[in-house]
């Protein structure tokens, strides 16, 4: 499946598919086993600035799990606080695809023109920005949006390249 970034561009292929789950480590070791997905790439407590959710300020504490299936990464997710966000209230499963945009705001404009609106906005502790568009009527799910960001390149490959020569041993990995 693929999003198309303006009338006239080529599509631009999901980059991620993330699951809302209660525990991103017992979440991990499943898609590994199931699945053969992986390694996966724990980041505890990821810091963000700029949180915005439905127009008011506001924070986030969560965990993700990163690995690999096939042409795609796969983003295991938890929430570890009780701030209103895109995952609070929300039943486990499967939560957002995810792209990178070339311009986030003009691709945000572009959502909002097709009747999906803006849900969140923030960027990481390094200044990615990115932000959810609220596509579950059409889709039932999230869209996140990433701005093209080298930094965030470089961590996509670190993922798939370890899922290249991945024996199955260690599926599970702190960062």
């Amino acid at each position: 499946m693929t999003v198309k970034t303006r009338a006239a561009s080529s599509p631009t292929p999901f980059a991620q598919l993330a699951y809302y789950v209660p525990d991103v480590r017992a979440a991990a070791l499943e898609w590994a086993g199931r699945f053969g997905a992986g390694p996966f790439f724990v980041i505890e407590h990821i810091p963000l600035v700029d949180v915005v959710f439905r127009g008011v300020a506001g924070s986030l504490d969560h965990t993700s799990a990163y690995g690999w299936h096939g042409d795609v990464m796969i983003e295991l997710v938890q929430q570890n606080c009780r701030a209103p966000s895109v995952f609070a209230g929300r039943a486990f499963g499967l939560h957002h695809a995810a792209y990178f945009a070339t311009d986030l705001d003009a691709e945000l404009e572009r959502l909002r023109g097709l009747g999906i609106p803006t849900a969140m906005t923030a960027a990481t502790a390094t200044g990615t920005r990115f932000a959810f568009a609220d596509a579950n009527a059409a889709l039932g799910h999230y869209l996140e949006l990433y701005a093209d960001d080298t930094g965030l390149r470089a961590f996509y490959r670190r993922v798939r390249e370890a899922a290249a020569n991945w024996d199955g041993r260690d599926a599970v990995r702190s960062l």
